[in-house]
Order: structure tokens, then sequence, then C-alpha cells
């Protein structure tokens, strides 16, 4: 596919893509159920376990600048695993029922290796004279990089919910209150190297070497070579926790033949917290916030195909770990920096 990318007056850059990439997936589901008299306990499991591996080839099109070659390797694996024990329990002719349901999910990002690599020349020079810019000092991701990442992120919940059917005036309402509780923290490592040419050492000629032997094991680790630098940065690490406790009730009132009214409140207390980087400086950030969710809904049926209804409700929503937390690596497919 094609790339082109503008500033606000003209093109900037051109590339065409080729990419290709396999997947594998394994996924299971095994369910278990056990049920006596008015009570039922229930266990669900699920699990997924998927592998990518990918390249891509990236070309430059716009024939006014240098030309650019550049090269994408990854192979990632991700797997997930979720797990709820739940029970619900009836009493009193069913009028009274109890539910709960105990949750643990778990999920893994692993990208053990990821190189990238980029050649340039002139326009008006033949394809032999193609070279990597290993830069000396300070490694160029770009250049020879590599990348490394690891994701652990662990997930509990409990939620226990009370319903109670009551008949009044030959009306039947329906109250609920319940608990949510979550507990959610994430850890993320990445890593970063990169290649570079020994200071004061004339073998510039080695930038010429094509794909498949530039960093072979002759060429890498010797005085007059190739050494790997670590451009590691400390905000490429962070540790997040998020701690949710709700409360609730709820209630669905019928309102003579034609009105029916459900309405709802929730508490949720919830305490977010990080810990990372920004530049050098260690940073722990926690935000703590107590909000009130009222829901309500109401309806006026004319006759069976005509229904007026009204709602409102107030939500949140909370920011994800990775927009939180200060992190910036390179994305090679959308050529741009992300967080």
């Amino acid at each position: 596919r094609t790339r082109q990318f503008w500033d606000s007056t003209a093109q900037q850059q051109n590339f065409s893509d080729l990419q290709s990439s396999n997947s594998v997936r394994l996924t299971g589901i095994q369910n278990f159920a056990f049920v006596y008299i008015n009570h039922k306990l229930e266990l669900r499991n699920f699990f997924n376990q998927q592998g990518n591996s990918q390249t891509i080839q990236r070309y430059s099109n716009r024939v006014e600048v240098p030309n650019q070659k550049a090269y994408a390797f990854e192979y990632n694996n991700r797997t997930s695993y979720s797990s709820q024990l739940s029970g619900s329990h009836s009493f009193f002719k069913d009028l009274t029922e109890i539910t709960w349901t105990g949750g643990l999910a778990m999920n893994r990002s692993n990208i053990p290796d990821r190189r990238i690599t980029r050649y340039t020349k002139q326009q008006t020079d033949p394809d032999s004279l193609y070279y990597m810019p290993v830069p000396r000092g300070t490694a160029d991701p770009l250049a020879g990089g590599r990348y490394f990442s690891k994701l652990k992120e662990n997930i509990y919940s409990f939620n226990l919910n009370l319903k109670q059917i009551l008949s009044i005036s030959n009306y039947t309402c329906e109250f609920n209150a319940g608990t949510y509780l979550e507990n959610k923290y994430r850890e993320l490592h990445n890593r970063s190297l990169g290649y570079i040419i020994t200071r004061n050492i004339n073998n510039a000629q080695w930038n010429y070497y094509s794909l498949d032997s530039i960093f072979n094991a002759n060429h890498v680790g010797i005085p007059t070579g190739f050494n790997l630098d670590e451009i590691t940065n400390p905000y490429d690490t962070y540790a997040a926790r998020n701690n949710l406790r709700a409360l609730y009730i709820s209630g669905n009132f019928p309102i003579g033949k034609h009105i029916r009214l459900q309405g709802g409140l929730r508490n949720e207390h919830n305490i977010q917290s990080l810990q990372s980087y920004i530049n050098t400086d260690s940073i722990s950030p926690s935000i703590t916030t107590n909000f009130y969710l009222p829901s309500f809904n109401g309806s006026y049926s004319f006759n069976e195909k005509h229904i007026l209804r009204t709602s409102y409700s107030k939500t949140l929503n909370r920011p994800e770990f990775r927009e939180w937390a200060p992190l910036y690596y390179y994305d090679f497919e959308e050529n741009a920096g992300t967080s």
C-alpha cells in the first residue's frame, strides 16, 4: 500500500509498503455448572493464545529527495485468560434472589525482538550505493534498532447483587442493590538497543553491506566493528494500579396500566495510581475520585403499538493506563511516534 505524509503546505514523504504477516491462534472455552434446587453455581473459563509474525518492506517514491529502503521484522504473542465463578440463590418462591460473581482476568503481551533497519542513497546514485546510516556514539533506533517489550496485567473483580420482588396493589415492583469491586494492576517493561560504529574506526564501508550480512557475527562485538548501544529511557517502564469500589441501588415501578418508571443510583470510589518517569525524574501520581451516577428511564404506553420513552443518565470515562503513562515509542507501520 502507499503512504503519503503532508505538512500544512506540501507533501513531505511518499512510501510504498509491502507487508507480509502470519497469525496463529489457539482458543479454548470450558464451562461447568452445578444446580441444586434453587441454587446454581457456574464456572466459566476462556483462554486465547495468539502469535503474529510480520515483515514490512518500505520504499520511497519521491524523486526530489534521497531514496530510502526500510525494513521491520517483528514477532509478538499475546495471551489472555479469564475465569468467572458465579452463583445464584433463590428464596421465598423466587421473590428474593442473591447473585454473585468473582472474576480473574490475565493479559500478557511479549515482543521478543523487533528489528528496524533503514538504507538510504542519493537519487542519482546507483542501487549499489544504498547504505545504512549506523551512527557513531548514540544509536539510532531506525538504523539497526532492536526493541523488546513485556506487558503483564491482572484484573480481580467481585460483584454481589440482591434482587427483591414486591407486589403492591396488584403491581409487581422490583428492587436491586449491590456492590462491585475491581482491582487492576499492569506492568510494562520496554527496552531499546541499537547498533553503533566504534568511534575513531574507519570502517564506514561496512554500512554498505546488504541486510543479510551487515550485522552478522563477524561484524559485531569486535574492536573494529559494530557494537550494541543501550538507548532505553527511564520512562519506557511503568507500573499502574486502579482500585474501584462501587455501590448501587435500582428499582422498577409500574404506575397504573400505562406508566413504568425505572431508576437507580451508583456511587463509585476510585483510586488510580502510576509509577513511572518524565525524562529522568520519577513520578507517582495518584488520583482519588468519588462520583454519584444517577440514571432514570420512564415510559408511557398509549397502546400496544405506541410508547413514549424518556431517559437520563450520568456516566464517566477514566483514562486507560497507556493514555496516562508518559510512554513514547516509534510505530514503524504508521511511520510516527505514538504514546
